[in-house]
């Protein structure tokens, strides 16, 4: 039986997903044996900026952006320079940022990247 809408919502929560995308990068996270790191952490004194998912240790921080060929946030000049803004600081701070795609994702580019900043295998 499904999880019921509620119960989903919480299970979502819990591994901070809060987007469909984010839950495909996480499912395929698992599916290829990589570590899940954390998710939603703000890795920049000062700043409110959120990465998606991180691996503190190694310094590496993915972003999941959305909705880029259908003018989403990601994609209007506002939302360009203000994820510029986040690279920039990302990489001062020491970060190996990945911003990634839907398209990334779906087709294994995003795992492979993620698995060699990290230096690790994919199973």
């Amino acid at each position: 039986m499904p999880a019921k809408p509620a119960r989903l919502a919480e299970i979502l929560r819990q591994h901070g997903v809060e987007s469909q995308l984010e839950l495909l990068l996480l499912n395929r996270l698992e599916r290829a044996g990589l570590p899940l790191g954390e998710a939603q952490v703000r890795g920049i004194p000062g700043r409110r900026f959120m990465f998606d998912r991180i691996w503190a240790t190694e310094r590496v921080a993915v972003d999941v952006n959305g909705a880029t060929f259908v003018k989403g946030g990601h994609s209007t000049g506002l939302g360009i320079e203000r994820d510029c803004e986040k690279a920039c600081l990302a990489a001062i701070h020491g970060w190996k940022y990945l911003p990634v795609t839907k398209h990334m994702i779906e087709d294994g580019r995003a795992i492979r990247m993620i698995a060699r900043a990290l230096g690790v295998e994919v199973r």
